[in-house]
């Protein structure tokens, strides 16, 4: 299929796709010359037999992380907050478990991803953000702030917690009438309680066998939708907030300026080679590819999303789903590449495949134990691969993976039952040369 195939037909693309990897619903988005067309097939709710619709609303999960950074960039644009001063100024009463880590980090760390915050703190009582922030003295810090990368779930709860701070009103209160009231996004909610007056979709995990289940909760607490929790919109919605984006970067300034936006495109730490994430860099909201498109994925239990923007050429795309598991995985993956093609035929999304050669002096140097407050992770090593079992501490899951080498230091995962392909993962040495840190779904697991 060449790039920008004036033929493509795009609910023929969603409808295939979906039955090629037996998703329940898929919702796609396709933003090219001036054109913005939507997709969306398969059924919002299988034990209910509600199909989906263009009126649908999909969890977009951590998408959400942009428009919170979009929310601190215009507040610093009205010189109510800066976003190099540390966090303490606005949250006086802020306690972190490293008590320089509270006077030192600031919202530019927690928008990039650089705090040093273990990320993954869920907390799962009907809460506030508030008092979210509050529990975040227990967090430890990975590494001091600025000084490495790692997707922060918590971080972005604090950038929220801000944002009510200067404001004066919810986080939610914020979203909506500074973003979706500015745009007319009138199928897009962030009150878990709106949804009843809206069709929803809402997750569904594999549950073997090819069947699906409803999954064990349509989102995370009350207390983390900064971070990507309650946040549905309908693939239109969430397409018009993609040209809203594009238009800004041109000059539009009805959401911020354009060096505003221009700043949340500008790289702020390289990550990785191959990681997981497919982003050679990461911005402020945003991560950043080769291509110079800008994205964020998207993930709560059951559903997964993608949001694509390519500026130079005014074009992006989308992804919504609600079933999360190994097929979801592939159906991403399969979407991002032919949608990419799509909007900008300077795409070149690609999944390194692993090689032939094994390196047993690097493979015994990453073998020991990894982890975070959230996971798990005990590499080995036989005759035969590098092997690992990764176990996510909240969920109790645990995983046996096979890993093999792409790269220096670099190893695609493959589950061990089943032979499919997970993401990528790195390892990190220090300045001696030992292996310090595992790079997992984004996330660093210190090595114990």
């Amino acid at each position: 299929m060449s790039p920008k195939d004036r033929s493509f037909d795009l609910a023929a693309f969603a409808d295939e796709t979906r039955r090629a990897y037996d998703a329940p619903a898929l919702a796609l988005g396709l933003l090219r010359d001036g054109q913005a067309t939507t997709a969306v097939c398969g059924q919002a709710n299988l034990p209910a037999g509600l199909a989906a619709d263009d009126d649908t609303l999909f969890q977009i999960g951590s998408v959400t992380k942009v428009y919170t950074a979009l929310l601190i960039m215009q507040l610093a644009e009205e010189g109510r907050l800066d976003i190099d001063a540390p966090v303490i100024e606005v949250l006086p009463d802020l306690v972190l478990q490293h008590a320089d880590a509270a006077k030192r980090i600031t919202p530019r760390h927690l928008m990039a991803h650089t705090s040093g915050m273990d990320g993954d703190y869920l907390m799962t009582a009907r809460s506030s953000v508030a008092r979210y922030v509050d529990r975040c003295a227990c967090l430890p810090l990975l590494f001091p702030p600025g000084s490495n990368w790692s997707y922060s779930n918590s971080g972005y709860v604090l950038l929220g917690r801000l944002v009510e701070a200067v404001t004066a009103r919810s986080w939610a209160d914020a979203l909506q009438q500074r973003v979706f009231d500015r745009l007319g996004l009138t199928r897009s909610i962030v009150d878990p309680y709106a949804q009843m007056y809206h069709r929803v979709a809402p997750g569904h995990d594999e549950a073997g066998q090819g069947e699906w289940q409803l999954a064990d909760g349509a989102g995370f607490a009350q207390s983390i939708p900064p971070a990507g929790s309650f946040t549905l919109q309908s693939a239109g919605d969430l397409l018009a907030f993609a040209r809203a984006v594009i238009d800004g970067l041109h000059g539009d300034p009805t959401l911020l300026s354009p060096e505003g936006w221009a700043a949340m495109a500008e790289p702020q730490i390289t990550l990785p080679p191959h990681n997981a994430l497919s982003a050679p860099a990461w911005g402020l909201g945003f991560n950043l590819h080769d291509d110079g498109s800008l994205g964020h994925a998207g993930g709560v239990p059951g559903a997964a999303s993608y949001l694509t923007v390519y500026p130079k050429e005014r074009a992006a795309h989308l992804i919504l789903t609600n079933g999360q598991g190994s097929r979801t995985r592939e159906l991403l993956r399969h979407c991002r590449r032919t949608l990419g093609r799509q909007a900008s035929a300077s795409s070149h999304l690609r999944f390194a495949d692993p090689v032939e050669t094994r390196d047993p002096e690097e493979e015994t140097g990453l073998v020991g134990t990894y982890a975070s407050v959230s996971a798990r992770m005990d590499v080995v090593r036989d005759t035969e691969a590098l092997r690992a079992d990764l176990t996510y501490l909240g969920a109790g899951t645990a995983r046996g993976l096979t890993l093999k080498p792409v790269a220096p230091l670099c190893y695609a995962s493959f589950d061990a039952a089943t032979g499919m392909r997970g993401a990528n993962m790195n390892f990190l040495i220090d300045d001696s040369g030992e292996t310090r840190f595992a790079f997992v779904a984004g996330r660093l697991l210190t090595r114990t």
